[in-house]
């Protein structure tokens, strides 16, 4: 019996006519991280939500795209707790969306931490 060599196209007709193969498009061009960053700053970079510092957390939080969720964290402070979305950053100072749509005015040194609630 003859052996099928992977070579050879499919016969599905009696009278095949001689077409060039298509090409096929690869992958020609990739990118990836420079190896040329140290380990610590590819730490930095990789830093997560929790052990950013208080500015980062807020930088972070206003360059999220309003158009797909806007994040809801809480705000806390020495006397109060806030529960919202960080909306903007004037000066030394954010404005908070609360629930009801109260606005609130925080001074950021006034401000202990900020956790992430939900999307």
């Amino acid at each position: 019996m003859k052996e099928r060599m992977h070579g050879e196209g499919p016969l599905l007709y009696i009278a095949q006519p001689d077409l060039p193969l298509p090409k096929r498009p690869m992958q020609s061009v990739y990118t990836t991280l420079p190896s040329n960053l140290s380990s610590e700053r590819r730490r930095e970079e990789l830093k997560s939500f929790h052990e950013s510092s208080i500015e980062e957390k807020i930088d972070y939080l206003l360059d999220v795209p309003r158009d797909y969720f806007q994040l809801r964290c809480q705000v806390i402070t020495a006397t109060k707790s806030y529960r919202g979305n960080i909306e903007a950053k004037r000066d030394d100072r954010i404005e908070m969306k609360l629930s009801g749509n109260r606005r609130q005015t925080i001074p950021v040194e006034d401000i202990q931490e900020i956790r992430l609630l939900s999307l």
